[in-house]
């Protein structure tokens, strides 16, 4: 299993980014936490790491998007962007890790509102 560490919030995207294009979803995967969620277009809330990469296997070869603006909160970080597809805004949530590493809790690609996991 391939394990990357982000050590900056922005890293993570770009870190998930280019392992999605190299077809490498442990990477993806271990970028983030054991018990994030990610929403998905159809307004569905994925929890847990298997079912992330899952969602990751039908997003392989999405293009990058451009730089993301990062609002940081001590150990927690907010990072966005616009997509690629000018669509939309990505917004995900990073955590920081004990060992200084940041990993992704939430991850919303998409503009759906009310999704709760709980």
């Amino acid at each position: 299993m391939s394990t990357l560490r982000a050590m900056s919030p922005q890293d993570v995207s770009r870190l998930i980014e280019e392992s999605a294009a190299r077809g490498d979803l442990d990477a993806v995967a271990s970028l983030y936490e054991d018990g994030a969620v990610m929403a998905s277009e159809s307004g569905c809330v994925t929890v847990g790491r298997a079912g992330i990469v899952d969602a990751w296997a039908h997003r392989l070869g999405t293009p990058p998007g451009p730089a993301p603006t990062v609002v940081r909160c001590g150990d927690i970080a907010m990072v966005s962007s616009s997509r690629p597809d000018a669509m939309g805004q990505l917004t995900h949530v990073v955590r920081r890790q004990p060992d200084g590493s940041w990993r992704r809790i939430i991850d919303h690609p998409v503009a759906v509102a009310n999704l709760d996991a709980a």
